[in-house]
Formats: C-alpha cells, sequence, structure tokens
C-alpha cells in the first residue's frame, strides 16, 4: 500500500475516534467510540483532496477505515503482586475475582488518580458504570482480598462506612493501547502539509517569523478553534498561546507560563472548565484547593485555517498537555 494512503487513513482515524474524555461539567468519562458527521467528512474530503484523490471515491475509503477500526488492546495477563501507588493514570485493566460464596466476578477500572478508579464494566452486582472506587490496600496480592470504598456521584455509596470487599484475587488483565491509540496519542496530525514535512519536501521553518498570538478562550467549539482579528489586544497574561510562522505547516499551543490563576471563584470555574476541554492531563486534578499553577507540559498543535470573514483562526488537531502544580 502506498505509504501516503496509509497516512491519509490514519489522519482518518484521528478524525473520526474519540478517546477517553472528561467532562468536569456532568463528571462522566466518554469512553472513545467512533464519531462520523457531516462536518467531519467534510474534513476528511478536504484533506483527501491534498491527498490527490478525488471527492467521489473518499466516501468509500472513510466507510473501509471505519469497518476495519480496531480497538480493542493487547492483554497482559498478571498473577503476580500489584503495587497499587504506582499505577498509572489512563491505565485500563480487569481485575478476576473468587468470591466464596458468589464464585468469580470481574470488574474492570481506569485509573484516575493515585488509588482512585472509575468502573469501566462489572458483574458485580450493585457496582455499576460510572462508580469511583478508592483503594484502600496499597499492595494487591493473589489469592487475598481486595477492598474499596465506592462513590457514586458526589456521594458515598451507599454510605460513608461501607466497605466494597471484593472476593480472593486470581488475577489482573492489564490492556495495552491498540494501534488506535498510538495514532490518538501522536503528536502527528496527518495532515499532507505535515507528511510532506516529515518526508523533508517543506524548505526549513525560519524561527524569526514566529509570530506569537495571546488568547484566552476558543470561539469555536465543534471543532475547538481560536479566532484572532487584526487589531485585537495582545493580551500577554493570557491563558493560550498560539505560535503560528508563514513557513511552517501547523501552529503549536501551550498554556501561558505568564498565565495566573484567579482569585475570584465566578472566574476560576469557568475557566478551568475551558482548559480541562483545550488539554491533557499529566497528573491528577485534585481539586482547586491549594492548586498553585498550572505547568505546560507539552505543546498542542493548531491548524490554520482562514474564517469566512477572513480573521486568523487555528482548529485544535492535538491538545497541549498540562501538570496541576499544588502547594
Amino acid at each position: 500500500m502506498d505509504a501516503n494512503f496509509e497516512y491519509f487513513e490514519k489522519f482518518i482515524i484521528k478524525q473520526i475516534v474519540n478517546t477517553v474524555d472528561y467532562h468536569p461539567e456532568t463528571d462522566e468519562y466518554v469512553i472513545n467510540r467512533i464519531h462520523i458527521s457531516d462536518e467531519i467528512i467534510a474534513v476528511i474530503e478536504d484533506e483527501g483532496v491534498r491527498y490527490g484523490l478525488k471527492r467521489n471515491q473518499i466516501g468509500h475509503i472513510i466507510s473501509q477505515v471505519a469497518e476495519n477500526i480496531r480497538t480493542k488492546p493487547a492483554i497482559k495477563l498478571r498473577y503476580d503482586s500489584i503495587d497499587v501507588p504506582t499505577l498509572k493514570i489512563g491505565k485500563h485493566f480487569r481485575i478476576n475475582i473468587l468470591h466464596p460464596k458468589k464464585g468469580i466476578h470481574y470488574i474492570e477500572l481506569l485509573v484516575t488518580s493515585k488509588y482512585h478508579f472509575y468502573v469501566l464494566l462489572s458483574d458485580i452486582v450493585g457496582i455499576r458504570y460510572g462508580d469511583e472506587l478508592h483503594a484502600l490496600d496499597t499492595t494487591w496480592n493473589n489469592g487475598y482480598y481486595v477492598d474499596f470504598t465506592v462513590s457514586r456521584g458526589n456521594n458515598k455509596y451507599p454510605n460513608g462506612k461501607t466497605i466494597l470487599r471484593l472476593g480472593k484475587l486470581q488475577s489482573i488483565e492489564e490492556y495495552s493501547p491498540s494501534v488506535v491509540h498510538e495514532i490518538l496519542d501522536s503528536e502527528s496530525s496527518f495532515t499532507y502539509e505535515s507528511i510532506k514535512t516529515s518526508q523533508g519536501m517543506k524548505k526549513a521553518v525560519d524561527k524569526s517569523k514566529d509570530k506569537q498570538y495571546f488568547l484566552w478562550i476558543p470561539n469555536k467549539w465543534k471543532p475547538i478553534t481560536f479566532s484572532w482579528r487584526e487589531g485585537d489586544t495582545q493580551d500577554d497574561a493570557s491563558a493560550f498561546i498560539i505560535t503560528d510562522n508563514e513557513d511552517a505547516t501547523e501552529a503549536k499551543i501551550v498554556i501561558n507560563k505568564a498565565f495566573q490563576l484567579p482569585s475570584d471563584e465566578k472566574m476560576l470555574s469557568p475557566l478551568m472548565e475551558i482548559l480541562f476541554d483545550c488539554c491533557k492531563w499529566k497528573n491528577a486534578f485534585n481539586g482547586v484547593d491549594n492548586l498553585k499553577y498550572i505547568k505546560s507540559v507539552k505543546a498542542g498543535v493548531a491548524k490554520r485555517v482562514v474564517s469566512e470573514l477572513g480573521h486568523k483562526e487555528w482548529e485544535l488537531i492535538s491538545q497541549p498537555q498540562i501538570k496541576f502544580i499544588y502547594e
């Protein structure tokens, strides 16, 4: 298969597959799923034309890619001890247990922070998708019981005194990311312009032409898009900085080092929601109490577009990564 065509397939996957996203306004996780809309099809068709394809070919290609996507991860079976606090955020695994009275059961969990887990699937009576578990043990040993407390919504379930004691641990199935997840996590946008750059077909970027745009919030959400008009005030304390260069195919977006969290709670809450929507987290968010500042870890990628009114616009392709720094 032509390398460029494989690259275009990766572009399609990055557009139609959503990853695991946390929505603080509803306190819910949305697990990756395939989503195709007229808007997404239009974006893919435009990119396909840049790859040299005809528009009447692209619909069939999208269908083929969607049908052949395999999001199931590789599975590693473990029978050894698990050091609970070392489990990485985003880790997906399944605990298989043997209860002395109720027999074999399982629970699938996603690590959200140290000792905290989000229930993805379970056949244990009373536990359902969306429940949050807090591990009470630092080590899980094969053949021993595993204990948790359970929260549903913002409340302990069924009450603050109840402990969920699973049966004796039999094994743990660790799920490693699929190829799809690797594509989603890649910094590459897989656009035709980016492949030209990777193949050395684009001239070197003159850093002296870098231009920074200081921005507070996106002006569009589907897809997330930032906008700047000639004459807009440049607030060098804004939350985001987009660095663009006429020689580059794409722009970079980061959290501004000079950005400071507002002390006014009415301003802080909506601003945090914007950061949650626009950024990936490197560590757990443990509330705003004692939150000192937000550190930029890795730049995101924004695709340069021109609005209908001729303004500069950048569509977010990959999210910048941030870290919450606490006192």
